[in-house]
């Protein structure tokens, strides 16, 4: 993935949530994972196999926020105002929090597409479905099979960018 040795099978959750949020809005048309991570690679979004983010989305002719970071109650807050708006958001969660205080840098990412009712709808690239989360504790069981428990960490909204940009 990227210009680094990893795949997008192990750390792809990113390109693949751009991805998805990309041909949601219409901003691409087919476009897949492995064709975005040749367009990253080109624009030089990435760090090894590390991605940048901004850059990433904007190769998917998308605008991304800058990150936001808190507690769950001022992401909550957030998350429901931007979905709320028809936003689609990328929330960065940490996925085995069974560890003692969880992996508080995070270690992977979904997609939040919309809300319903007091739950958000989000499209895990792990799984490849939609799930749903409490907005309120931002904290759900996951869809793989050992059952981890998402928590989310941080949050970036995307949007389409203009035509001229």
């Amino acid at each position: 993935m990227g210009d680094g040795e990893s795949s997008i099978g192990k750390a792809g959750c990113l390109l693949c949530a751009i991805t998805e949020c990309a041909n949601r809005l219409g901003t691409v048309a087919h476009r897949d994972p492995r064709e975005l991570n040749r367009m990253g690679r080109t624009a030089g979004a990435f760090v090894g196999s590390a991605a940048l983010t901004e850059k990433l989305a904007r190769c998917a002719g998308l605008d991304c926020s800058p990150r936001i970071d808190g507690p769950p109650d001022i992401l909550s807050k957030q998350v429901q105002a931007r979905l709320a708006m028809g936003k689609m958001l990328l929330l960065h969660v940490d996925h085995d929090s069974s560890k003692p205080k969880g992996d508080v840098a995070a270690d992977h990412w979904v997609l939040a597409i919309e809300l319903n009712g007091a739950s958000l709808v989000y499209a895990d690239p792990a799984t490849g479905a939609l799930h749903m989360m409490p907005v309120n504790s931002l904290t759900a069981e996951s869809g793989w099979p050992d059952k981890r428990l998402y928590r989310v960490r941080g949050i970036r909204q995307l949007s389409r960018r203009p035509a001229d940009a």
